[in-house]
């Protein structure tokens, strides 16, 4: 019996359910495991590696080829072509480097943790929503380049300034 292989993980059971369906489409089986804990209590997500999806281990080349061709994995196809050859997706895999990012790149969730920052000088829960797409973003994320670096850490600056103001107006 062909085994499973999980070909991405998601932050969130919505992604992973946009990305089972993608996957699908192309006619190949696919599952998604740890959607529940997930849902259920969000915040082991990061360390149980999110909301899996998985497949044949037959079908793990053109599930990956899906997913890439809608951009909901960055991870560039002649890498894991070259890596492949004729073996199984699972088998090319083992003790290779590569990995997966997938859902939101850690630029766009940066930009948006901007912006969310900028709103929660105004009001409070946006600055507790950057922060949290800041973790997202470093939790599965495998690199982060000087500039995200930079934009995170002027993330934090104001998510910083606005939890201090509101600290302030609080307590008088």
């Amino acid at each position: 019996m062909p085994e499973l292989v999980t070909v991405a993980s998601f932050g969130t059971s919505a992604e992973a359910a946009i990305a089972r369906s993608r996957v699908e489409a192309e006619g190949i089986s696919a599952y998604l495991t740890d959607e529940e804990i997930v849902d259920a209590i969000w915040a082991p997500a990061v360390a149980i590696g999110g909301v899996k999806l998985q497949v044949n281990q037959f079908d793990a080349d053109r599930a990956v080829s899906a997913l890439q061709s809608k951009g909901m994995i960055e991870v560039p196809q002649s890498e894991w072509q070259l890596t492949n050859g004729n073996k199984g997706f699972s088998e090319s895999l083992e003790g290779s480097n590569i990995e997966f990012n997938v859902g939101p790149s850690a630029k766009r969730a940066v930009s948006r943790a901007f912006r969310a920052a900028i709103f929660g000088l105004i009001m409070p829960p946006f600055a507790v929503y950057s922060l949290w797409l800041l973790l997202k973003a470093t939790a599965y994320s495998t690199s982060l380049n000087q500039t995200i670096m930079l934009r995170m850490l002027l993330v934090l600056l104001i998510n910083a300034l606005a939890i201090t103001f509101y600290t302030l107006i609080l307590s008088n």
